[in-house]
């Protein structure tokens, strides 16, 4: 595939988990995805849901009566079955609604055991996952929480991979297919979703100056608790600002307000505009969101594209992509702010590391990926606030770009905080290649400076890139940042 091609279509089907309060919540999902790999192709065959009905004792031991519920479509056809597992002091049994083995063994590692996966009975092998990325694996040491690999090799392999910390199964391979837990917050936002089947449309009834304040925030693990920790990344607020008419068509402004947390710095307020249809609207009239009849949607899907769109030397790439099957997850939850509950609808596929929301109350889209959270903090709807608005932080411990401002086709202000007097010079890159430094300045006092700098002429609303090379005492260091030649 092309890296053209790969802009539009993604391929990614791992665990993802983005802001659970603690790291064993992951369990609170119910969903599973049964898939089959050919020649490194990923298709997704259907999808399950898991019930515990109860407990039920069985020779002695006391087992979770399990209901599978299994389906490609949530609106088509489904089949129930039952089943019961123990999984209780490092052993595993399950067993099928006849009471017939599927798996029993003891999930230890490096146990010399005989037992049974899939069905199949033999001497069961282990090994650990290393899950890290950019170690050698030399130096691997597995603990407590790395998961286990036990498996049965014959001509195919029958496998279990073991989350020991959480005490699951994550991934079930036999011969013919494989099983996978889906993991992750976005799964647990899904299974509660899946209880909000009354569908609901959207209301955009705003007033100038209604807003909604976006947090992203990183997000991680404490080693020893286990419970999630977050590091502020950046806050958006977007703000209607009114109606305007474009091509004779009625568009609201929404106006975006960003500030970054890690860099300090203020963007230039953006504008985008919203042409409203009847069932969804356009953002800057390129991509359309739906807004109507939201309700939960889990189906088998693949890539839909309309093929008059598409250049003609990569509609035979896309259609070998179309003939994949990947699952689509939409659902809607709440969020509660000052005691309201708004709601928030999800979209989600297993072929993209990328989860998209949009709010029924206020016409944006917005989306995170793995270690990143999105959470609605303040919203403001006639008048009436709801939730905590964040304020920027004032960063002073390093030097800073805190905003440019373009001035005009040949000019811009840069707000810098300088820690140290320095020596400076700016650089000024285009679409193709950087220019040679068109501003340089001594800087004899600390704290926020306003400079202005004479460019090459700007072309309107392209992106540039602007890099700040200061030293001082013997030290160098870069700042790099992006900026919109938005001048009137």
């Amino acid at each position: 595939m092309t890296k053209t091609l790969a802009l539009f279509i993604m391929t990614f089907f791992s665990l993802t988990a983005f802001g659970q309060r603690s790291w064993f919540d992951l369990k609170k999902s119910v969903l599973y995805v049964n898939y089959t790999v050919n020649d490194s192709v990923t298709v997704c065959n259907y999808i399950l849901t898991k019930q515990v009905l109860g407990d039920t004792t069985i020779q002695g031991k006391l087992f979770e009566k399990l209901l599978w519920t299994k389906f490609k479509d949530i609106d088509g056809a489904k089949t129930n079955y039952v089943e019961y597992e123990y999984n209780t002091n490092k052993e595993l049994i399950r067993l099928d609604h006849n009471l017939q083995t599927i798996h029993n063994l003891k999930l230890i590692p490096n146990l010399e055991q005989l037992g049974t996966v899939f069905g199949k009975t033999g001497k069961i092998k282990s090994e650990y996952i290393d899950l890290r990325r950019s170690y050698p694996r030399d130096s691997f040491v597995a603990d407590e929480k790395t998961p286990i690999k036990f498996f049965i090799d014959d001509n195919c392999k029958y496998s279990l991979t073991y989350r020991p910390e959480l005490n699951v199964m994550e991934l079930e391979e036999n011969c013919m297919s494989a099983t996978k837990y889906c993991l992750g917050e976005v799964f647990i936002e899904l299974t509660q979703g899946l209880k909000n089947i009354t569908p609901i449309n959207s209301q955009f009834e705003l007033t100038k100056g209604d807003e909604v304040q976006l947090h992203y925030r990183r997000r991680g693990y404490n080693d020893t608790t286990r419970l999630v920790e977050f590091e502020k990344k950046q806050i958006i607020s977007m703000i209607y600002s009114g109606d305007t008419i474009i091509n004779n068509r009625k568009n609201l402004m929404i106006t975006y307000n960003d500030y970054n947390f890690l860099s300090g710095r203020t963007k230039e307020p953006q504008i985008v505009f919203v042409t409203m249809e009847d069932s969804g609207f356009y953002m800057n009239g390129r991509q359309f969101i739906r807004t109507k009849n939201f309700k939960p949607v889990f189906k088998i899907d693949s890539l839909k594209m309309d093929e008059s769109k598409i250049q003609k030397e990569y509609i035979e790439e896309y259609r070998k992509e179309a003939k994949k099957k990947f699952i689509s997850f939409s659902a809607y939850v709440y969020d509660t702010l000052g005691g309201v509950a708004f709601p928030r609808v999800i979209y989600h596929q297993t072929n993209s590391p990328y989860t998209n929301y949009v709010l029924p109350y206020f016409p944006i889209m917005f989306y995170i990926f793995p270690g990143i959270d999105g959470v609605i903090t303040y919203i403001k709807k006639d008048g009436i606030e709801y939730g905590e608005k964040l304020k920027p932080t004032v960063k002073t411990d390093e030097t800073n770009i805190r905003k440019i401002t373009c001035l005009s086709k040949k000019e811009v202000q840069l707000d810098i905080y300088f820690a140290q007097t320095s020596s400076m010079a700016v650089l000024l890159y285009g679409k193709d290649d950087k220019t040679k430094p068109i501003h340089k300045q001594e800087i004899t006092a600390t704290g926020l400076q306003s400079i202005i700098v004479k460019t090459p002429k700007l072309k309107k609303n392209v992106s540039y890139q602007i890099q700040v090379e200061y030293s001082w005492d013997n030290n160098t260091n870069i700042l790099t940042t992006e900026f919109t030649a938005n001048y009137k």
